[in-house]
């Protein structure tokens, strides 16, 4: 039976889930995240194994590629310049959730915007990001802060650069940053580094506050 005569699976608040087409059921089957994930990561080897140069790669630590560089042509989905670029993991954590409609995330977690600390950046030109909800409820990214310095409080500097409200459903994730080639494209300038110092906002924007669980943030970094 044809995919189009089939309803799309959905969760208690009537919301789309992650899901696939199962030619062998005849109907729409969910996508669990860890294989979503697993693709991510399946890509990112793809576009390191098409680079040319010498490659050292640790998804899960490191990435360092010396004289490294892809065409940029339409024949290639995976393109990327990353010629002579590291790419690093900056930071790895998993943040439990609160109580809350606003998360502010920085070399900790705050629930008030006003006295927040950065994650230090200074060493990158650019940053990726990859947030994995899980938690009860969707969440939003919603804001991403740079500052001077690293008290990143209401006195000191900062740059505020808005995104919209990108949203990240219960049991999802979302993957984001300068290079990253997809839907949210049009916001990879945001992710090219002005200051020394990072924070990124997430919203729950109902008057229900997050739900129980945690989130999981991966923050890379470009030189």
């Amino acid at each position: 039976m044809s995919y189009k005569s089939k309803d799309l699976l959905r969760n208690n608040a009537g919301e789309p889930i992650p899901q696939s087409w199962s030619d062998s059921i005849g109907d729409f089957v969910p996508t669990k995240i860890d294989d979503r994930l697993a693709d991510i990561e399946r890509t990112q080897q793809q576009i390191l194994d098409k680079l040319n140069g010498t490659i050292n790669t640790d998804f899960s630590g490191n990435v360092n590629i010396e004289n490294a560089h892809i065409d940029n042509t339409p024949e290639n989905p995976l393109y990327t310049q990353l010629t002579g670029s590291n790419v690093e993991l900056i930071e790895h954590r998993i943040v439990e959730s609160r109580n809350t409609n606003n998360l502010w995330i920085g070399n900790r977690d705050y629930e008030e915007l006003r006295s927040i600390f950065g994650i230090d950046v200074s060493q990158y030109k650019k940053i990726n990001m990859l947030i994995i909800n899980r938690t009860e409820r969707p969440i939003l990214l919603t804001r991403l802060y740079y500052g001077t310095q690293f008290d990143m409080g209401e006195s000191n500097t900062r740059i505020l650069c808005p995104l919209g409200n990108l949203p990240i459903n219960d049991n999802d994730f979302l993957f984001i940053g300068a290079n990253i080639f997809n839907e949210h494209s049009d916001l990879k300038d945001f992710f090219n580094i002005p200051l020394p110092y990072f924070v990124f906002h997430l919203f729950r924007g109902t008057e229900e506050v997050m739900g129980d669980g945690e989130i999981e943030f991966k923050l890379f970094g470009l030189k």
